[in-house]
């Protein structure tokens, strides 16, 4: 059987490890015992830094040391650099490779490998169809049914109709 501090100590730590709300304050008894009051802002900074990488904030400052803190500091930058390869890749650059989160990283490389598989092709596709478009005998033209803008008009079309590219674009 627990002594009634040793109850309350552990009651209050629960409270902080899984209550939504926790009193801001330490039990009256413990409040000048320097072991427990570390123990609890720790728990606070844990809770704190918790709750904010779960809403996604990867800039909180997550303050202390010791194996939990340092861990969730590492699961923070972690993230803080999988945010910028993934802006990277965004961009362009699939040469970006992730190697430090497990099992995700691989699922997160063979996602950006599909992804630039997808955009080659359709690169590929876009290239025929132009090449296609340009090359059709016939005077042709890609129109908006709505309002009629020009969007695409091939070479055919500008010798039929001695306009210039710039009769066309407005420029």
């Amino acid at each position: 059987m627990l002594s009634n501090d040793a109850q309350s100590i552990l009651e209050y730590y629960k409270a902080l490890l899984n209550d939504l709300h926790v009193s801001p304050a330490a039990p009256e008894n413990l409040s000048k015992d320097d072991t427990f009051l570390a123990v609890e802002q720790t728990l606070r900074t844990i809770r704190a830094a918790a709750a904010e990488l779960g809403n996604g904030n990867l800039s909180h400052d997550i303050k202390g040391k010791g194996y939990v803190l340092g861990s969730m500091k590492n699961l923070q930058a972690s993230l803080r650099n999988l945010t910028w390869i993934t802006k990277t890749i965004a961009s362009g650059d699939f040469s970006q490779r992730v190697h430090f989160l497990g099992d995700f990283s691989e699922a997160f490389n063979s996602m950006t490998e599909k992804l630039e598989s997808s955009i080659h092709e359709l690169e590929e596709a876009r290239s025929h169809f132009e090449m296609v478009f340009q090359t059709i005998p016939d005077a042709t033209v890609i129109t908006k049914v709505a309002d009629g803008t020009l969007i695409a008009y091939n070479r055919a079309f500008m010798e039929a109709t001695k306009f210039t590219d710039e009769d066309l674009t407005g420029g």
